[in-house]
């Protein structure tokens, strides 16, 4: 189908955002995430971070509001997943250019 021209660049999976899945995916052990706390600033589909959390971090996506929903929605389909491996997910709107507003994750 053909897409929506928009200036919103966190509605598609980077080369890079592959690229961090799959070096968390195989050289870091769940042991060495499992501790971490991750906060992802400008997750767009949020790959990295659901690669980490699938490991076992808490991690803390965050984007502007243009990707909220499609982001959210993977969260949600996730979470099992991560639940079950013992680390966490959540979705949080952020702003970068605005930090002042924001009280963490």
């Amino acid at each position: 189908p053909p897409t929506v021209p928009t200036k919103e660049t966190g509605h598609r999976v980077w080369d890079c955002g592959i690229v961090l899945a799959k070096y968390v995916d195989r050289t870091l052990t769940r042991a060495e995430c499992s501790p971490l706390k991750v906060v992802e600033v400008g997750c767009g589909t949020g790959i990295g971070g659901l690669a980490l959390a699938l490991k076992g971090a808490d991690v803390t996506l965050t984007d502007l509001p243009g990707v909220a929903e499609r982001t959210q929605r993977s969260v949600q389909l996730n979470k099992p997943l991560v639940h079950g491996v013992g680390g966490a997910v959540q979705f949080r709107v952020l702003d970068w250019r605005q930090l002042h507003d924001w009280d963490g994750p």
